[in-house]
């Protein structure tokens, strides 16, 4: 996955209205799980160059956020409640108005990794004879998100 590096001013904050940033990233195969635990859709998308997007949060989201950042003031429920934020956190991004490009850069990052998962697999084994089959069937659950 490629690295964008990032330059940022915070040009309005007051000890009354403090700036407050959360960064969560977010890695290809957890956008896959939410992507296929919801069944949520993949639409076509040639456009698909963005990495990063900056938009208004919508109060679903901001409260799952808030939720997630209040864990601070209690960190015995972090190892239970992050995960359940942190993934509801990823399905209301997936359904905002930037959805659809992270639904795509994951399905494109998942494929390359795919790709480069079966040339490693062969290079691990070239020294065995095996069938096509059996390379598929290791990695046929990881298609599956994919169909």
């Amino acid at each position: 996955m490629n690295v964008i590096q990032i330059t940022a001013q915070v040009t309005e904050a007051t000890p009354d209205a403090p700036y407050l940033a959360l960064k969560l990233e977010f890695s290809p195969n957890q956008i896959l799980e939410v992507l296929h635990d919801f069944e949520l859709q993949v639409l076509p998308n040639e456009n698909r160059k963005r990495a990063m997007f900056v938009s208004q949060m919508d109060s679903p989201l901001l409260d799952a956020v808030t939720r997630l950042a209040r864990l601070l003031d209690n960190p015995k429920d972090i190892s239970a409640l992050a995960p359940l934020y942190t993934e509801e956190i990823l399905y209301r991004v997936s359904q905002g108005q930037n959805g659809d490009i992270l639904k795509g850069i994951a399905i494109e990052e998942s494929s390359i990794r795919q790709i480069r998962d079966v040339i490693e697999h062969i290079m691990d084994n070239y020294d065995r004879s095996f069938r096509i089959e059996v390379v598929a069937a290791i990695f046929k659950d990881r298609l599956l998100f994919l169909t």
